[in-house]
């Protein structure tokens, strides 16, 4: 086949120019009376060539991809390993498979390839910032997880699948962080792409649709993104068709969740006890004559005395939790068209009775057309909808232990308290709570319901005019769809522990869309001296997002039955409608290049400028430059390591990086002023007048009203990075680790203006007034530690410590944002998101009184560390005062402790380090997988917060303190009559460090023989057991008894068949 050289020769210069004027300029068009190369075909004689492909172990290998090079000719390998192709004798063909090297042969009959395992997977593609390379020449920070891997875990969310899979990133909760927290007021979230679509979420997406995820880490890798890559790119590539026959594949589970751990609960005997000690402890016990004063009145003791202790969580919780997951695939393609589609749906069950769980269904379709040679095209297409009832006990306020019984009645007379047949609205009619069984005693005394659909499409174009140029126009649309019901009437149990409580109904609409337009043009220079290897790429990338949201809520409804679908029908009394609507719209615009040069993949050198605007920003800040560079060397390939190379150090590669990222850390309008209506008006004798306040109020809690700041400017991160990839022992261990450093400055924060401007000094703007810095390790170790033709185990171990800090704030001073100063201060010098209160030592002992009286407490106490206090002797402390005078404190001189002074950071959020280590075994056709995750130095909120002296708190057993008996107990002493809060430093038990190991997942599979296969006509058949969060242990004292995630233990069983 040849081409009419003067044609192409034209039509590569027309489109070369249009594709570079298309780029600087997404707004040009294209001309719609292209002509297309013209082609002469001649007609050349072809034999079938057949052939028989097995693995290492000399195995039959599947849908090992076979093409004749230099054509279009291909064909996958069946059941046997064999294959047909046509040919002519001494083309080339080629053969590859996923985890194997590519194979090219000679054609001619009775071939047999034996192929070989890419145990270092050094030519494996690695997605990047618009574009691809090969492993062994990315010069950035980049890790990558294969669909396989990701389907281990029996999830229908894909960020849980990637826990401790990727070093750097941290998944807890459904948050994603890669290399900590970087902006107090923007977001840290990573940006997510899947097939070139930003905005998109990883709940969205169907495991079993996922081909890859790359995660982009250093700034080098993520500055081609701009500010939208500011805290990391999570790249996602979903599965694209196989050109051959048509496939078509089923993945099924069910998943049984069993109870969330915590404690035992307590039982009458122990309720009994501790309200006791805290009597005698009161002096208001001394013999059994005393009892009745040990409840709240006579009925609660009457029902104590009768066993009336109800968990209320046996009768509202299910036993188990079930879900069941499911796709279909079906893909396959021609030689010029391949498509693949799939449909998944997954249920996940509510954990309480008479709940309707969530169900999600996904339908994903990915097509590519070849129009010529020259030209291809394709649409990818993602619809998501999902629906979430509810339960009539999920709103409840009693859920627990508790003494009285739903059907319990109280004989004042007799004073006996029986159980009947009949639900009372309360167990205890002195008492406060309601029962929560009457929730379900009407169908509609709490109803909710929520609907979401969400659309990822995109479209492309492709041509390749000439050899080495690429144009890839591509527009991308996000859309989401969500509503909200919700209602709950005023006999509902929670409403009747208050008083005045009408029925309400709420309706939420909102909806959202984000386009975006990326055109990029690619040259990668052919005519360069050998070994010698030079790319340049240029991009223009425009993006808008719009969203609003209308909610309505009518408080007195008439008819419960018309539930939020009717908010007109209520009382009409003042304040029984309310509503409220929004729209925002922000768009975003960037410029932005990257040259790559490698000599022999030896010496590697990328850099990038970007050049973005921001509409959120003030005039004259919007547009910012982020520039990177990113050098690498592999060491092993100099001459000079020939005696090494293979021996023990197969490949050494170091790599440097630079960049610097931006982040418009403001809400869309944050930099304009916006005007308040005021709830009252004011007027000259009988002229009212509306008044409306310059600003509008803080989101954030603070109280002041936000005005604009003309000086706002990006935030930028700054990071450096070095690192290196190596392999060792034939491959056999592969390591890659990483140092960075991020400074993040000009971070945009509010402060307070003078009360001069006005409004009481309730005025305040957002300003560039901090820094903050992240520094970390981190590092992977992926090992074959024995590879047998019936036995395998590799290994790999992922490890990140990252340290957060806070280095500048608004004059050099800590800042309480809001009212809870505990959880809600920024502290110079410790992460973002930390803990202010008092440090826990324990509880006074008996044989410390002494050593308590010195500081006003006394054995039963809480015993919290005074920051600066140091002991001199026994007896005596000394600490210095404000002036810097030194004071000593003794019993008769005792210290007073300060709210506010004796506070000190505790904790944060944030993760010391994280590691997960995943052991994969396969054992004939059975294949095991046992996964470690860990998770140190992040605080969470105590579970045993709900401690109440005067009965030993709710719910579980408190291991509270009493004097000779439980000395060493976590919680302070039990005291009738008194509060939590009456013990100086009792906040030191709001939070504890919620450290833990865990063994996450443990997997057996089996995959059914060739041979089996072969006579039911089927390519595979595998059927599996997944035992999720069986065993676990957490670091403190205070969290024993809780899972440290809050997950439920799973058991899954699942099936996987290829057609």
């Amino acid at each position: 086949m040849r081409r009419n050289k003067t044609n192409a020769s034209f039509t590569a210069k027309v489109m070369l120019a249009a594709c570079s004027a298309a780029v600087l300029m997404p707004q040009a068009l294209f001309a719609d009376n292209a002509t297309a190369p013209e082609y002469v075909y001649a007609v050349q004689q072809q034999a079938q060539v057949k052939g028989n492909v097995v693995d290492e172990f000399g195995e039959p290998m599947i849908g090992v991809t076979v093409r004749v090079k230099g054509t279009q000719a291909a064909t996958i390998t069946d059941l046997d390993g064999n294959f047909t192709i046509n040919a002519k004798p001494g083309q080339q063909i080629e053969l590859s498979y996923v985890g194997y090297l590519t194979q090219t042969v000679k054609a001619e009959n009775g071939l047999k390839i034996n192929m070989k395992p890419d145990s270092q997977m050094m030519e494996e593609v690695v997605v990047i910032g618009f574009g691809t390379v090969k492993k062994r020449d990315v010069t950035g920070s980049v890790a990558q997880v294969k669909s396989d891997a990701i389907l281990q875990a029996p999830t229908s969310d894909v960020s849980s699948a990637l826990q401790g899979r990727i070093s750097g990133l941290d998944v807890n909760d459904g948050e994603l962080r890669i290399r900590g927290n970087r902006s107090i007021n923007g977001k840290n979230d990573p940006l997510v792409i899947i097939d070139g679509v930003q905005g998109g979420s990883l709940g969205d997406i169907n495991p079993e649709d996922v081909e890859s995820v790359d995660v982009l880490k250093d700034a080098s890798s993520t500055a081609i993104y701009g500010s939208q890559g500011a805290n990391g790119v999570i790249i996602v590539t979903t599965k694209k068709a196989e050109k051959g026959r048509m496939a078509i594949s089923y993945s099924g589970s069910v998943t049984g969740a069993m109870r969330s751990d915590h404690p035992e609960y307590r039982s009458g005997d122990n309720y009994y006890n501790a309200a006791k000690n805290a009597a005698v402890a009161a002096g208001q016990w001394s013999s059994a004559a005393d009892d009745r004063l040990l409840f709240s009145s006579n009925e609660a003791f009457a029902a104590y005395k009768a066993g009336a202790w109800t968990n209320y969580e046996d009768l509202l919780q299910k036993s188990a939790t079930w879900s069941t997951k499911h796709t279909v695939t079906l893909s396959g393609g021609t030689e010029k068209t391949s498509a693949r589609f799939s449909l998944g749906y997954a249920s996940n069950g509510n954990k309480w009775k008479e709940g309707n769980g969530t169900d999600r269904y996904v339908l994903r379709a990915n097509i590519d057309h070849k129009v010529y040679d020259w030209i291809s095209a394709g649409v990818d297409f993602q619809l998501t909808h999902n629906r979430a009832g509810n339960s009539p006990y999920e709103k409840a306020a009693t859920t627990g232990m508790e003494l009285g019984s739903p059907y319990g009645v109280y004989d004042a007379e007799t004073e006996t308290y029986t159980i009947g047949n009949e639900l009372v609205e309360r167990p205890l009619a002195a008492d406060e709570y309601v029962n929560p069984l009457i929730d379900n005693n009407g169908n509609y005394l709490y109803k909710r319901e929520s609907n979401g659909t969400n659309v990822i499409a995109n479209g492309y174009l492709d041509i390749h005019p000439i050899e080495g140029l690429t144009f890839r126009s591509q527009l991308n649309a996000h859309i989401t769809n969500s509503s909200v019901g919700d209602y709950i009437d005023a006999s509902q149990s929670a409403n009747l522990e208050k008083t005045g409580q009408k029925s309400a109904a709420t309706m939420t609409k909102s909806s959202g869309l984000y386009l975006e337009w990326n055109n990029v043009l690619t040259y990668n220079f052919v005519q360069l001296p050998k070994d010698h290897h030079l790319g340049v790429t240029l991009l223009t990338t425009w993006s808008r997002k719009t969203s609003d949201f209308l909610s309505a809520t009518s408080k007195g409804q008439t008819l419960a039955s018309n539930l939020w679908w009717n908010l007109g029908s209520n009382d009409g009394e003042d304040g029984s409608s309310v509503h409220s609507s929004g729209y925002e719209q922000s768009q975003t615009f960037s410029y932005a290049g990257r040259v790559s040069y490698d000599w022999k993949s030896r010496y590697l050198f990328t850099a990038s400028l970007r050049r973005d605007g921001a509409s959120r920003l003030a005039d004259g800040h919007k547009w910012d430059w982020f520039p990177s560079a990113a050098l690498a060397w592999r060491i092993t390939d100099e001459a000079w390591m020939e005696k090494v190379k293979g021996n023990w150090l197969d490949d050494l590669k170091i790599r440097a990086t630079y960049g610097v990222t931006g982040n418009a850390g403001i809400g869309i309008y944050g930099t304009q002023s916006g005007v308040t209506f005021a709830n009252w008006s004011f007027g000259f004798q009988d002229d009212a007048a509306n008044r409306y306040i310059l600003g509008t109020l803080d989101k954030n809690g603070s109280g002041y009203y936000v005005v604009a700041n003309k000086d706002t400017k990006w935030e930028k991160s700054t990071t450096f990075d070095l690192g290196f990839d190596a392999s060792f022992l034939r491959n056999r261990i592969n390591v890659v680790f990483d140092w960075y450093y991020t400074k993040t400055t000009d971070l945009i924060l509010l402060r307070s203006l003078p009360t001069s401007a006005g409004m009481d000094g309730k005025y305040a703007t957002y300003t560039n007034i901090g820094s903050t810095r992240n520094t970390g390790v981190e590092f992977t170790v992926n090992t074959r530690n024995i590879v047998k033709k019936k036995f395998q185990w590799n290994s790999s171990l992922t490890f990140s410590a990252n340290s957060e800090k806070i280095e500048d704030l608004v004059d050099g001073t800590d800042i309480t944002i809001g009212t809870e100063k505990e959880k809600n201060t920024l502290m110079l010098g410790h992460p973002i998101k930390s803990f202010l209160t008092f440090k826990y030592l324990g509880i006074w002992k008996t044989s410390e009184a002494d050593e308590a009286a010195i500081f006003n407490q006394k054995p039963g106490d809480v015993h919290i560390d005074i920051p600066g206090m140091r002991k001199v002797s026994d007896g005596v402390y000394e600490k210095a005062d404000k002036d810097g005078n030194i004071v000593q404190y003794t019993k008769d001189n005792p210290y007073s402790i300060s709210q506010s002074e004796d506070v000190q950071y505790i904790g944060s959020t944030s993760p010391n380090w994280f590691a997960g280590f995943n052991n994969d075994f396969t054992i004939g056709n059975f294949d095991v997988n046992i996964y470690f995750y860990a998770r140190f130095g992040q605080w969470a909120e105590n579970r045993m917060g709900n401690y109440t002296p005067t009965d030993g708190g709710k719910y579980v057993n408190m291991d509270y303190w009493v004097e000779g008996t439980n000395e060493n107990a976590l919680l302070p002493g039990a005291y009738k009559g008194r509060n939590f809060y009456d013990y100086t430093g009792y906040q030191s038990l709001w939070y504890a460090d919620n450290s833990f190991i865990k063994l996450k997942r443990i997997t057996v599979g089996y995959t059914l023989p060739k041979k089996t296969l072969k006579t039911i006509g089927l390519t595979k058949v595998r059927v599996y057991a997944t035992v999720n969060d069986p065993l676990y242990w957490v670091k403190s004292d205070f969290q024993k008894g809780w899972d440290p995630e809050g997950n439920q233990r799973s058991f899954t069983v699942g099936l996987n068949v290829n057609f």
